[in-house]
């Protein structure tokens, strides 16, 4: 089984590094940024758009991009911004047989993350099966063996939980506290089987005033979406937290559920620390 797994982590590797090698190979055109905005998506996280115009076999083609990549770090995807601003010039990947669906530029070391996350499962799966026989084979302790599982696993979990957290709270006091009125409030389809909310919602920042969409960072059954929207019909008050530099870029007001993940990832290392500290004990 591990072998099994062992193997196929490796070649979705293997075949990910291909298809980057693959259009590293594809042409570069010119582009000009015409717009670049911070946007908010069915996730609930950020993304960095750009509106661009650029050439292809003499004809003149404007498209929207994402930047490849999204995040609940504002901050990093507002740098994404300021480093390609309106009137800038970017290199696209254009395939010939689609231009009109250009790439942003794919030259980050960020492009390997994916692949290399599969190489060090495929090498965690191999290493399961090692471990086994040398415990087997009486080569080394099965509670040291435990420790250096465990160990590793809590001292990935605890700092990726606390950053996650400490984001969540960083936007609770940071951002601008509004009050909103429901223009709109729907349940759209997130996934096959869960949906989430979409609250379209007007609201005042100084005397700019403003009227974005705002989606749920949790997934849930329809009919509980529905049942939540029920509370906040159009015309409805609904706490929201605009970004000062941005007061466009608005998201639901921060609650406990928004520390649900970190938290369950918190929990998780703290479970692993315990079991590591308690294996070192026998080891």
């Amino acid at each position: 089984m591990f072998r099994v797994l062992t193997a196929l982590f490796c070649l979705v590797a293997v075949i990910w590094l291909v298809y980057i090698y693959q259009t590293s190979l594809l042409p570069r055109v010119p582009a000009q940024v015409l717009e670049a905005r911070l946007n908010n998506n069915l996730g609930g996280k950020v993304d960095a758009l750009f509106r661009v115009e650029y050439q292809w076999l003499g004809k003149k083609r404007e498209a929207t991009l994402d930047a490849g990549y999204s995040s609940s770090s504002v901050a990093l995807m507002e740098e994404e911004v300021k480093a390609n601003p309106g009137g800038s010039t970017v290199q696209l990947t254009v395939n010939p047989h689609h231009p009109e669906q250009p790439m942003w530029p794919p030259d980050r070391a960020s492009s390997f993350l994916g692949p290399g996350v599969f190489l060090l499962l495929g090498f965690f799966f191999w290493a399961i099966p090692e471990g086994v026989n040398a415990v087997n084979e009486r080569k080394t302790n099965v509670f040291l063996v435990a420790w250096r599982t465990f160990g590793p696993i809590a001292a990935i979990l605890l700092p990726v939980a606390g950053g996650m957290a400490f984001s969540t709270y960083q936007v609770g006091q940071t951002w601008t506290l509004v009050q909103g009125q429901v223009v709109k409030a729907e349940s759209i389809t997130a996934t096959r089987r869960l949906s989430a909310a979409r609250i379209v919602c007007k609201y005042q920042l100084g005397e700019r005033q403003f009227e974005q969409p705002v989606y749920s960072h949790w997934r849930a059954s329809n009919s509980a979406v529905q049942a939540w929207l029920a509370h906040y019909p159009p015309g409805s008050s609904l706490s929201l937290r605009c970004y000062p530099a941005d007061p466009s870029l608005c998201r639901l007001e921060i609650s406990g559920s928004d520390y649900l993940l970190a938290g369950g990832m918190l929990g998780m290392g703290i479970i692993f620390g315990g079991m590591a500290l308690l294996f070192r004990k026998f080891a």
